[in-house]
């Protein structure tokens, strides 16, 4: 049984990578202190990153390449995703 929430996570995942990828700079007072501050982020983003990699390998992935037809719940899970990645509001967080 797939745990379609995991889809929803992989979407907040990815958000939450892209904010932490273009931190504000806002408040930084030298390069030091953004240095810190991008190094923590970026340990973030590889846990985030491989949370999401596990998702694909684990859920994704398995389900779309089976052999067998997908059921129209599984169909309509990846369209309703695929509908979630492409839509360009969250990209714009």
């Amino acid at each position: 049984m797939i745990n379609y929430s995991q889809f929803d996570k992989y979407i907040q995942r990815l958000i939450r990578i892209r904010t932490l990828s273009t931190p504000s700079i806002e408040g930084i007072s030298d390069a030091d202190e953004y240095s810190r501050l991008l190094r923590a982020n970026f340990i973030q983003v590889g846990q985030l990153a491989t949370e999401n990699r596990a998702f694909l390998e684990e859920t994704l992935f398995p389900l779309i390449l089976k052999d067998d037809v997908m059921s129209d719940e599984e169909t309509g899970e990846v369209s309703r995703f695929l509908d979630q990645l492409l839509n360009p509001v969250w990209a714009t967080i």
